[in-house]
C-alpha cells in the first residue's frame, strides 16, 4: 500500500505542482533528542509533568531529565547520552505523542540513530504552478412542458486560468479508500483514459 508521503507526492505531481518536506525537529550532527516514552507499550500520549534540567545544564548518561505522566502513571525519562541541554521541544503541562522529542542535547559522543518505526516525512510544503484548472460553468435553458415553464441544465468545463500573484490556499487529503468493483480494470485501460 502506498505511503502518505507517496500519495501526496503523486497528487501534487498530477496537479502540476512541486512538493518539498520540512523535517519537524530534525536532528543535526552532534545533537541528540531525548524522546517521550510511556509507562506501558499501549501508551500513545504523555503529559510533560516536569523538566529536571535547564537550558545550558550538563547532563550525564543515565541522568533523569524529565517526568511524564501517561494513564495516571508517572514515568521518569533518563538521558541516553551525555551532553549539554540546548533546548526544549515541548513545554511543561503539554501532552505529546510517545516518540516525539522533548529535550535537544549537544553531544560529542557518537550516537547511533535508531531505525524509524513509522513514517514521519515532516510537514509538506506545496507549490502549485501559476496556471491552475478552474471550472467554467455553462447553462442552457429550454422550454419545458408543464407549469414550470422551463428546465435548466448545467455542465462544467475546465480551462487554464492564471492565479493572482501571492494567492495561497489549503490543500488536503480527506482519506484513502478502496472498493471491490464488478470488473477488473487494467493499467493499460487506465492509461488510455488519462492523456499525457
Amino acid at each position: 500500500m502506498p505511503s502518505y508521503k507517496r500519495i501526496l507526492e503523486t497528487a501534487v505531481e498530477m496537479l502540476g505542482g512541486s512538493l518539498s518536506w520540512k523535517l519537524d525537529g530534525a536532528v543535526r550532527a552532534g545533537e541528540f533528542v531525548i524522546e517521550a516514552i510511556g509507562s506501558s507499550p499501549s501508551d500513545e500520549m504523555v503529559t510533560v509533568i516536569e523538566y529536571l534540567v535547564s537550558e545550558g545544564d550538563t547532563v550525564a548518561d543515565g541522568q533523569i531529565v524529565a517526568s511524564v505522566e501517561a494513564d495516571k502513571a508517572v514515568t521518569e525519562i533518563a538521558s541516553l547520552t551525555s551532553g549539554t541541554v540546548i533546548g526544549f521541544l515541548a513545554e511543561e503541562g503539554v501532552e505529546v505523542a510517545v516518540g516525539k522529542g522533548l529535550i535537544r542535547l549537544k553531544s560529542d559522543t557518537e550516537i547511533i540513530a535508531k531505525p524509524p518505526t513509522r513514517e514521519e516525512p515532516g510537514t509538506p510544503i506545496i507549490s502549485i504552478a501559476p496556471s491552475a484548472l478552474r471550472p467554467v460553468v455553462t447553462a442552457t435553458v429550454s422550454a419545458g412542458a408543464g407549469a414550470a415553464g422551463s428546465t435548466a441544465t448545467a455542465s462544467a468545463d475546465y480551462e487554464a486560468a492564471a492565479s493572482p500573484a501571492g494567492e495561497t490556499f489549503t490543500v488536503g487529503i480527506a482519506g484513502v479508500a478502496s472498493s471491490i468493483g464488478t470488473r477488473v480494470v487494467t493499467t493499460t485501460e487506465i492509461s488510455e483514459m488519462c492523456p499525457t
